[in-house]
């Protein structure tokens, strides 16, 4: 959790990717961050922290899902060094649309 003036500002996790055995070396990452507290360099440092984490985790591989309409959490993580692996076109329906699924990874 990240906390500014006393305020749950957000929260960043590490999850399983998969449940097999072998993709023990890859996490998923999700961050939030409340509206009031965007744009103050806070997503930055929760992936950031989430990185420094993962090896006294034994994870190797950090992946994230996003959606393509999704600029602003597209633009944090190419920042920060993520590449995409792949797309999974018209995957998810929000809102009446249909949805492309980025997958974006990393080596850590």
């Amino acid at each position: 959790m990240a906390w500014l003036d006393d305020k749950r500002a957000g929260w960043v996790s590490l999850s399983p990717y998969h449940p097999r055995a072998a993709y023990h070396i890859t996490s998923e990452i999700s961050i939030y961050i409340d509206r009031q507290f965007q744009h103050l360099g806070l997503g930055t440092k929760m992936v950031q922290y989430a990185e420094q984490k993962a090896p006294s985790l034994e994870i190797k591989n950090i992946v994230c899902l996003i959606f393509d309409a999704n600029l602003p959490s597209l633009g944090l993580f190419k920042k920060l060094g993520y590449e995409t692996w792949g797309t999974l076109p018209k995957v998810a329906e929000l809102d009446r649309n249909l949805m492309d699924l980025k997958i974006l990874g990393k080596a850590v």
